[in-house]
């Protein structure tokens, strides 16, 4: 099942990272599609992917509302590992 989750995480970033990717990112841990070490076996560093997106905009809007989410959800999965 990882290979597969992989190829998909791979696929919606080969263009970059942008705020579909963000809310589907956080999608897929969200229902454990996915997990952080998926990611960073994709090369994937989460917590940089939401501090860009949620610091540049002060954490307000529909990005900054994912990228705290994807965070919390980060550094929760750093204090259970």
């Amino acid at each position: 099942m990882s290979g597969e989750i992989r190829r998909k995480i791979r696929h919606r970033a080969e263009d970059g990272i942008g705020l579909e990717e963000l809310r589907a990112f956080v999608g897929m841990l969200q229902t454990g599609e996915a997990t952080k070490k998926d990611f960073a076996a994709c090369g994937i560093e989460l917590e940089s992917v939401a501090l860009r997106y949620g610091c540049a905009n002060g954490w307000t809007g529909s990005s900054g509302r994912s990228a705290a989410e994807l965070l919390r959800m980060v550094r929760e999965c750093n204090t259970t590992s």
